[in-house]
């Protein structure tokens, strides 16, 4: 599965859990609704700091894996073929 994929889909069952836990609390007073407004922010920031962190370990390990380190020597990632042909006169 890509990662766009899984993304999503996982951005969807949040959002689907996060709407059947509403359902509870639709009908409560006015207290409670800035609670859950409080309560979905905070898991906003939860989710977009996992995001970063993701990101950010995504990049670390490219640039492990392109530039090496003390522990991985370099590998080449991209492999080029030159085919010489020779002009016909």
């Amino acid at each position: 599965m890509q990662a766009k994929q899984r993304l999503w889909q996982d951005f969807q069952e949040v959002q689907h859990t996060l709407a059947e836990m509403h359902t509870f609390f639709e009908s409560d007073g006015e207290e409670v609704q800035r609670e859950w407004v409080r309560f979905t922010a905070r898991i906003d920031k939860k989710v977009q700091a996992v995001l970063h962190h993701a990101v950010k370990r995504s990049l670390q390990e490219l640039n492990r894996l392109l530039n090496g380190d003390s522990k991985t020597e370099v590998l080449p990632v991209f492999r080029c073929v030159a085919l010489y042909q020779p002009a016909m006169l």
